[in-house]
């Protein structure tokens, strides 16, 4: 008897045991069946909602696109008719009516118009931007200050040409020596305060013309190899300077700018040249 109720116990447990993976194979079967059936049904039939999103939001961009394409016509049609106008010679009145409108409408686009049309319909606003953003782009260059800038020399003055002070010199010998005047009046350049005897003396011996000074330098024995006396007892060389017979040694007498000087000779001490002494 107790062998049999031993059997019988192990046979249910073997059918319960058997119940068990039944239930945990159909359990496992069926999560089974529903992940991948839900795999499958999410990739077949995921991608319908976003198309029907995407093709409503087309439509609105081909409407957008429509109105893009007639406001290209009408801005280009436009165009044209004021073009057509300048050249047929139209008045200044309905050319400031049709630059009014084209001012109204780059002042007010319609921010659908693609930039396209915006370049076509004034081109100086739209380089105007390219500009403006150019310039908030590039950094400013520092200006450079007025000192960096090379400085001309100033031009250096032409050197002032200093002329020399002149005199007139003449020297006037006798007829009977067939030397009435030895030299006519000549401009002879002398330094500043000169005597007559050095500026004389200078002047034969540039010339070549001969002369002997005696006393010191103070009194002209002869010129020309006319010497004193040699006309007679009352006969020698006087000189006088802007027509005046100065009376003492040509040595002390100083000169200026443009004196007139005059050497003479006399037969008899200065009457036939005018001189006081005579």
């Amino acid at each position: 008897m107790a062998i049999i109720i031993k059997k019988w116990s192990l046979k249910m447990t073997r059918r319960s045991e058997m119940q068990k993976k039944k239930i945990q194979l159909i359990v496992t079967g069926a999560l089974v069946f529903f992940t991948v059936g839900g795999i499958f049904v999410n990739g077949k039939y995921g991608h319908i909602a976003p198309k029907v999103e995407t093709s409503e939001k087309k439509e609105p961009l081909k409407h957008s696109e429509k109105k893009k394409s007639a406001k290209k016509d009408s801005d280009s049609q436009k165009i044209k008719e004021t073009t057509t106008t300048e050249k047929e010679g139209t008045s200044l009145d309905d050319k400031k009516t049709a630059s009014k409108t084209e001012s109204s409408a780059i002042a007010n686009p319609i921010p659908e118009v693609s930039p396209e049309t915006q370049v076509a319909r004034d081109p100086s606003q739209e380089s105007k931007k390219q500009e403006e953003t150019s310039s908030e782009s590039t950094p400013e260059e520092p200006q450079k200050s007025d000192s960096t800038k090379p400085v001309k020399p100033a031009p250096t003055p032409a050197p002032e040409v200093v002329e020399k002070p002149t005199v007139n010199l003449s020297i006037r010998g006798t007829t009977a020596n067939s030397s009435a005047y030895l030299r006519t009046s000549q401009k002879v350049e002398i330094e500043e305060g000169e005597s007559v005897m050095s500026v004389l003396t200078r002047f034969c011996k540039t010339n070549g013309i001969q002369i002997e000074v005696t006393f010191g330098g103070s009194y002209v024995a002869g010129i020309n190899n006319l010497y004193e006396k040699d006309k007679g007892p009352e006969s020698g060389w006087l000189y006088a300077v802007n027509g005046l017979f100065p009376g003492y040694g040509a040595n002390s007498y100083p000169l200026k700018n443009g004196d007139q000087i005059e050497w003479k000779y006399t037969e008899n001490l200065g009457q036939d040249v005018g001189a006081p002494q005579g």
